[in-house]
């Protein structure tokens, strides 16, 4: 079981590591899909029986704090100290456990009811959500 969990959160990171918050953003900003992302959805959906055995309640709860980790170190530290408010270690530390728990819960609900959204559905709902909180400044005017 460490060994199949080793592995997976190396072939996430592997995924992770590509991903460029510039670029990401640009994408966003441009419309269109992040291929990285894509990538992404397409290894959990391909380990979607691994994952969703280590992830359940019957699996490994410390898996879940693995994977927060992975985005954590790999994507949000990047993207995160880009912010002005970065110097403060607070926000720092709750930015962190804001928005890797909301990647895991996103990736957690799609292995519940992945036979219901394909790769390219979960990409595009992914885009989805990014593109809402971007414009959430927008509901204020």
């Amino acid at each position: 079981m460490d060994q199949l969990q080793q592995e997976l959160l190396e072939n996430l990171q592997a995924r992770i590591t590509v991903i460029l918050p510039k670029e990401a953003l640009l994408a966003l900003h441009q419309q269109q899909l992040y291929p990285p992302f894509v990538a992404i959805f397409e290894f959990i959906g391909e380990h979607a029986q691994a994952l969703r055995a280590i992830l359940g309640d019957q699996g490994d709860p410390s898996f879940a704090k693995k994977i927060k980790r992975v985005f954590g170190e790999v994507l949000l530290d990047r993207l995160i100290s880009q912010h002005p408010a970065a110097q403060n270690d607070a926000f720092r530390i709750y930015m962190h456990a804001f928005l890797t728990s909301a990647i895991l819960g996103v990736i957690q609900e799609w292995l519940e009811n992945c036979e219901e959204q394909s790769v390219e559905e979960m990409a595009k709902i992914h885009f989805q959500i990014l593109n809402f909180i971007s414009q959430l400044r927008t509901f204020i005017k």
